[in-house]
């Protein structure tokens, strides 16, 4: 689920794994990564060859095991079948409507009476595995594995073209969260990545094209629709309004007609559902005390779209469009009343564009903070680490978010050599 909640937090059908175990699962991977990354933006003390081996093969691991944190792909594979094989739309009939399909007994429990909130495109994509794999189980999985596993290859491409640097390279491909809740997990994130990511490196030269990527993304996620904002705000500042409206229409162009064939309205209702998710770590839930759900997610979606052009405004004046992109997607991450670890893996390739920037890794740092505590309830983690994930989960996170916007307001805005200079 996002806020327009595509994806589920963890139900009771889901296995937990011992606090002590989270932790150093977390924490160790982590912190080698970064070290890694570290070194070798300084010197290359690991060869080529051993990089695209450690990437080859991490790969390989993903894909080669069951979706360990995660079970989304289920869902993914079961509202294909229900168009590929039941011959019905997702956006009308829930999974429960099939209770003998040999995918339903996979499917979260939460998903088994949730229509689809998930894009037209990404549903086609959903009905064309669904179509070739038909029962198998294996098949399905792999078809969703393979696929995101492809996008973050070609993220890895794009971001090392762009930098020349192998440390930008593995930034993107060997990161844990990406390996662990990307491919091995599938979740469509990947694709949204790498359609922002090649607007994001289009769009200085081609903007039309830029507003088509993001259509597209928009057409697997509407959440994308921060990508619209920032490419817009980008070229409005920069290039002029031609530019600008060149890319809004391209992007239209094609988000429009996809809903449109997929059902129109049909297809808004479960998003209107899933508009109310709050997660209990965003700061938006500490205010749910005396007003309703609806109201305060509601007004977070509002504030989360306000802080992302705010930020783009400021990010704008000095910049390319990278720099705007991230802007405006962390404006996302951290305001939006709902957020799962995986949703900042849109923002991981763009950040591999500029390692240099402190911006880069405090957002990288929330990134596995949110993957350390996610999800945590102290009910289901007794003991003195439970009770560390549960207070930092509850307690920290939100803290941590309220920072990072206050930080994120300050650097986007500040006199315009600063930001210059914090941009080299």
């Amino acid at each position: 689920m996002t806020w327009i909640s595509a994806d589920a937090e963890q139900g009771p059908d889901t296995p937990t794994a011992l606090p002590y175990v989270v932790i150093l699962v977390t924490v160790v991977p982590f912190t080698a990564y970064a070290a890694l990354v570290l070194s070798l933006s300084k010197a290359r003390l690991v060869s080529t060859r051993a990089l695209i081996i450690a990437f080859a093969a991490l790969m390989i691991f993903a894909v080669a095991l069951p979706p360990r944190s995660s079970r989304d792909l289920w869902a993914y594979l079961m509202y294909g079948r229900i168009v590929a094989q039941h011959h019905a739309s997702p956006y009308t009939h829930a999974p429960a409507e099939y209770p003998h399909d040999p995918i339903y007994p996979r499917v979260y429990q939460v998903f088994k009476n949730t229509k689809s909130v998930y894009g037209p495109a990404f549903t086609a994509v959903s009905a064309a595995g669904a179509a070739v794999c038909g029962s198998s189980q294996v098949c399905g999985r792999l078809f969703f594995q393979l696929l995101e596993a492809l996008a973050v290859l070609g993220a890895v491409l794009i971001v090392f073209r762009s930098t020349q640097s192998w440390a930008a390279a593995a930034f993107v491909g060997l990161n844990p969260m990406v390996i662990a809740s990307i491919v091995n997990s599938a979740h469509n994130e990947g694709l949204i990545a790498l359609l922002v990511l090649g607007a994001g490196v289009i769009a200085r030269a081609r903007p039309g094209a830029a507003g088509l990527l993001v259509g597209l993304a928009m057409a697997i996620k509407i959440n994308a629709g921060i990508a619209l904002i920032a490419l817009c705000i980008w070229l409005l500042i920069a290039r002029g309004w031609r530019p600008a409206v060149t890319a809004a229409a391209t992007a239209v162009a094609v988000l429009v007609p996809t809903y449109l064939a997929a059902g129109g309205r049909r297809v808004l209702g479960p998003l209107r559902t899933a508009s109310m998710s709050i997660s209990h770590h965003s700061f938006w839930h500490a205010l749910l005390q005396g007003h309703s759900r609806s109201s305060i997610a509601h007004v977070g979606i509002a504030g989360t779209i306000a802080l992302a052009i705010v930020l783009a405004l400021g990010r704008a004046r000095t910049g390319g469009p990278i720099p705007v992109f991230v802007a405006a997607f962390a404006a996302y991450i951290v305001t939006t009343p709902y957020i799962l670890p995986w949703y900042t893996a849109t923002l991981i390739p763009l950040l591999a564009l500029r390692l240099r920037s402190k911006t880069t890794w405090a957002l990288f740092a929330y990134s596995a903070l949110l993957f350390l505590v996610y999800p945590t309830h102290a009910s289901t983690h007794p003991g003195l680490a439970g009770h560390i994930l549960s207070t930092m989960a509850v307690d920290v996170l939100p803290i941590v978010e309220i920072i990072i916007i206050v930080a994120l307001i300050v650097t986007a805005w500040r006199p315009r050599r600063q930001a210059r200079a914090a941009l080299r």
